[in-house]
């Protein structure tokens, strides 16, 4: 396999996956934290923190498809890189974008993504900060 080439897949692409390869095909990594894994998962899901992936990498089987999954993505996305930088895997690497909130359809499109900001930041941060949750505020409206 080359290195640092993995494959995005979205939830959509990865039930149609699903549906033309048998379980013991590949392997579905969970990098999240095991909190998050026990409030919810996708079913058939290995529990792998992202923390612990570069100890732990050699549990994975080099000779199956390894689709990596977190929360949105980002992690298992980090994951996938990580993973296809060592020369270990035979297979193909996926990152399933959107991760457990988009396999579950809790994702709205053409909405902004909501996040946390700082109140002491740049003032011009701040600003578009406000416009983009003015944005969101009209699209749910």
């Amino acid at each position: 396999m080359q290195l640092d080439s993995y494959i995005n897949i979205d939830a959509e692409q990865f039930r149609e996956y699903q549906q033309h390869h048998e379980e013991h095909d590949y392997l579905l990594v969970d990098v999240r934290f095991e909190e998050e894994y026990e409030d919810e998962r996708i079913p058939g899901g290995f529990l792998l923190p992202l923390a612990e992936l570069i100890a732990r990498l050699t549990e994975l089987p080099a000779e199956r498809d390894i689709i990596f999954y977190c929360r949105t993505g980002r992690r298992s996305r980090a994951a996938a890189l990580f993973a296809t930088s060592v020369p270990f895997f035979q297979k193909k690497v996926y990152n399933l974008t959107g991760g457990i909130v988009a396999y579950n359809d809790k994702i709205l499109d053409g909405f902004p993504r909501l996040e946390s900001f700082n109140l002491e930041g740049d003032l011009d941060e701040l600003l578009a900060t406000a416009m983009n949750m003015e944005r969101g505020t009209e699209i749910f409206y």
